[in-house]
């Protein structure tokens, strides 16, 4: 027994230290996978489901590691996060979508916006409108077709200078919109108010649509009153047609979600969705 006991306690030592000495090995390797183009896109269609066709993208990150292989985004950005790298992988990516979406308009593929996602730390740099612009004008790409997804979340929502630096952004001619609705921090008063284009009905909304019907009812009234300010709507996580069903049902007729695509990279995504158009 005693064996036992040291034997558990040397094994929670040996994971407390890991815990602590990898998200720092993770940022110091994150850094390097940032040079040496380990970092890729990956593009998860939209679609409209009165037509079936494709009306846009969401871009969303991967970590081609030569080691781990693909490690998706909730393992390191938050790492990210606190190691202030995530400001570097931003501007990469927004940087990388850009120039991916004028490539496919180059080559005659129909026109459409693909939506970025980025942190709270990120809305909040000072510079962040002139970044974009930059990214813009290196790219070649006319600002209607970039889409800025912010997560609704304390840190974005309650910061004073938010909707002025929203108000920015659209005067660009980018699109906003706001993503994880209803699982975070805003309430509906705040659709009233936030200058957004679009609002992402988060995934955990529609997993229980076909059977929670408070959920339903939630969701519709949700649908009703963006369509009262003139908001559009996308429902995420959408994989069955029961789903798509209801949600037609209720107005909402653009949805992603693994039911149409999962997310791909930039070449699978061309050869699958947009050779087709």
């Amino acid at each position: 027994m005693a064996e036992r006991n040291i034997f558990t306690l040397r094994l929670e030592d040996m994971k407390r230290r890991v815990s602590k000495v990898y998200p720092r090995v993770m940022a110091k390797e994150l850094k390097r996978a940032i040079k040496t183009n380990e970092l890729a896109v990956y593009y998860q269609p939209k679609v409209d489901t009165v037509t079936g066709k494709v009306v846009g993208a969401e871009a969303l990150i991967r970590w081609r590691h030569p080691n781990r292989g693909l490690i998706m985004p909730d393992q390191f950005i938050p790492v990210a996060e606190k190691a202030g790298i995530i400001i570097e992988i931003g501007k990469w990516m927004m940087l990388e979508v850009c120039r991916q979406n004028k490539s496919w308009q180059d080559k005659g593929y129909s026109k459409y916006r693909i939506s970025v996602n980025i942190s709270a730390l990120e809305f909040h740099q000072s510079n962040l409108v002139e970044e974009i612009k930059q990214v813009l004008k290196k790219s070649g790409l006319e600002a209607k077709y970039l889409e800025i997804e912010l997560t609704e979340s304390k840190a974005v929502i309650e910061e004073d200078q938010t909707i002025d630096k929203m108000k920015e952004i659209k005067a660009l001619g980018v699109k906003l919109a706001l993503d994880d609705f209803g699982t975070g921090y805003s309430a509906l008063g705040y659709l009233k108010v936030l200058p957004i284009d679009i609002l992402k009905l988060d995934k955990s909304f529609i997993t229980e649509l076909e059977k929670d019907t408070i959920g339903r009812d939630i969701t519709a009234s949700i649908i009703r009153l963006a369509d009262i300010l003139d908001i559009g709507v996308i429902a995420e996580g959408v994989e069955t047609r029961a789903q798509i069903d209801l949600l037609a049902a209720m107005g909402c007729h653009i949805v992603q979600g693994y039911y149409y695509g999962i997310p791909l990279p930039a070449h699978c995504f061309e050869e699958l969705y947009l050779k087709e158009l």
